[in-house]
């Protein structure tokens, strides 16, 4: 569970320094940071609700 909790601060920061917009190549980086991030909490949920019985808040739709 740490690991998409760790993701969801990844993805925080990255879209902060999309915001900050320092120029392309910062953009660029924090983008490519935040997909990957995404794409390691989906794994580890699909990983997670393969072993683990899924909390009912997730049931009902949440991400």
């Amino acid at each position: 569970m740490e690991i998409i909790t760790l993701s969801e601060k990844i993805i925080a920061l990255s879209k902060e320094g999309i915001e900050d917009n320092l120029d392309p190549k910062c953009v660029a980086a924090f983008n490519q940071a935040k997909n990957e991030a995404w794409i390691i909490k989906q794994i580890s949920k699909t990983e997670l609700s393969g072993k683990l019985p899924i909390p009912v808040e997730l049931k009902k739709g949440e991400t």
